[in-house]
């Protein structure tokens, strides 16, 4: 509960001093590299050393990449079909395909599943979700920005973007079980502790409804796959197709049902592709997965799953 109150506080609060001048014009774009540069890294550094990784692992860590396959398979064909720009199609993949798997989705699993949910939420968070965004979700950002940059440059541009360098340490850190003192740990967990909240400030401070409406087809398409297509996709494998029931397949289908990524949408953002229909996919997309969350716990439920 007290996230969802830190979500409709920091988004409000967002929107409400957009329209003062309290902060500076482009403050969004200073706290959006504070998250990049110092936040994220720091939630990275301490949750990857802490993951354990086994047979289980493989259903969550896969679920994440199997849904940010279909949302690039998906919208690539919408662009194909309907002729769509190569920044909304990279915004859409990216902001719909990249779930929302650790502010909102920890809580939520420890709360309709219980604690021993948790290790999976992680594998869908850490090696899934986290990975995605800071390998080939970054790639597609710097081609879609940098169409001009040859493939090294853009895999330089990879190497060197912070979250994937602290993913990086962090993997290291795991693999050959170094302990961090915990003092340091405890300092890592404070840093982290400002990704979200700051994120959201920051989504309120960009939040603004287009006059002409010219992303709501855009939009709709995406809160689509994301609250709908991407839980049914995450179904239809694991427990129609492949026959599993076990407690790593159901936190899989609520951790693909949960609302677009924040760090995805700030990224997103930050590089100026689409930001309006970035941040929209974050400002609507987590109120209304609110709902559908609430249908996708009675359809598990229904299927025994729950």
């Amino acid at each position: 509960m007290s996230n969802f109150i830190i979500i409709i506080v920091c988004l409000g609060l967002g929107i409400l001093l957009r329209r003062t001048n309290v902060f500076p014009v482009n403050a969004d774009k200073s706290i959006n590299q504070f998250i990049i540069y110092i936040s994220l890294p720091a939630m990275i550094l301490y949750h990857l050393p802490q993951v354990t990784f086994d047979s289980s692992s493989v259903i969550p860590i896969a679920t994440s990449w199997m849904v940010f396959a279909g949302s690039y398979l998906f919208f690539s064909f919408l662009a194909w079909l309907k002729s769509w720009p190569e920044k909304v199609t990279v915004c859409l993949i990216i902001t719909a395909g990249l779930g929302n798997t650790s502010f909102i989705g920890f809580p939520v699993i420890e709360t309709l599943v219980g604690s021993e949910g948790l290790q999976y939420a992680i594998m869908a968070d850490q090696p899934g979700t986290f990975l995605i965004l800071t390998t080939v979700g970054l790639f597609l950002i710097k081609k879609a920005t940098q169409s001009s940059s040859s493939i090294i440059d853009t895999i330089k541009g990879l190497f060197l973007f912070p979250p994937f360098m602290a993913f990086i340490v962090g993997l290291m850190i795991n693999y050959f079980g170094i302990v961090m003192p915990e003092a340091l740990s405890l300092a890592l967990l404070g840093i982290a502790g400002t990704v979200s909240p700051l994120a959201l400030f920051s989504v309120g401070l960009q939040l603004k409804w287009p006059k002409q409406h010219i992303y709501l087809p855009f939009l709709s398409f995406g809160l689509l796959y994301k609250l709908i297509l991407a839980p049914l996709l995450t179904l239809l494998v694991w427990y129609v197709l492949a026959g599993k029931t076990g407690m790593e397949v159901t936190v899989s289908i609520l951790e693909a049902a949960m609302a677009p990524m924040i760090t995805a949408a700030i990224i997103v953002a930050t590089y100026k592709i689409k930001s309006n229909l970035a941040t929209m996919m974050i400002g609507i997309g987590i109120p209304l997965s609110i709902f559908s969350l609430a249908i996708w716990y009675y359809v598990l439920t229904l299927l025994g799953l729950l």
